[in-house]
């Protein structure tokens, strides 16, 4: 793996961010620990298949001083992947859970 700093990086941002979003969203820090559970399962999941998804789109063997519009392409498509697959479980989830 050619950027392995850029793996790392991508591990601590994808892990800090969606506490981020809900401190931002609630803004409160009082509202946020009634989430802890469902934030924590929501964070791993997220992370681990982003993580593969970025992976298998090959975002980690570029060379990215020399990035091309081929790149960004790569970029939207991983990221819009990832998203569709993670909204698809959790929506999934959600709609057995009321069953």
């Amino acid at each position: 793996m050619r950027n392995r700093y850029l793996f790392l990086l991508d591990i601590v941002l994808l892990a800090v961010t969606p506490t981020l979003a809900l401190v931002m969203r609630v803004d409160s820090t009082a509202w946020v620990a009634s989430y802890v559970p469902a934030l924590i399962q929501f964070t791993i999941l997220a992370l681990i298949i982003k993580l593969v998804i970025f992976f298998l789109f090959g975002l980690y063997r570029r060379y990215w001083r020399y990035a091309s519009v081929d790149e960004l392409v790569s970029i939207i498509l991983a990221g819009g992947s990832a998203t569709l697959i993670i909204a698809g479980i959790f929506f999934g989830a959600g709609i057995l859970g009321r069953g």
